[in-house]
């Protein structure tokens, strides 16, 4: 599996592996859904090499989901995946951290 998910109280962790692409679509998003009584999304890119446009898109829809008082917020991307996620002015919808 490229993605792990785990959930500690109220924040669920999406631990990406080395791509984050078209090919992972379906594990992103059953590693955030369904889960209950959530306040909080941290996407981890610490291991994670490559994005691409459908990682962008990937991101928005986990935005998208997070309701009234529901963060979501990336962390420790690489400068070259940083400035992806900046180009695509995703830091004004996300923490990237």
């Amino acid at each position: 599996m490229s993605i792990e998910s785990s959930q500690v109280g109220s924040t669920v962790t999406l631990s990406i592996g080395q791509r984050l692409d078209f090919n992972c679509h379906q594990e992103f998003r059953a590693a955030y859904e369904g889960r209950s009584e959530v306040s909080e999304y941290v996407v981890d890119l610490t291991r994670t090499e490559y994005i691409d446009s459908s990682a962008l898109g990937m991101l928005l829809l986990l935005r998208e989901r997070c309701g009234p008082g529901v963060q979501a917020r990336v962390v420790g991307a690489s400068p070259p995946v940083k400035r992806i996620l900046t180009i695509a002015n995703l830091h004004k919808l996300l923490s990237i951290a």
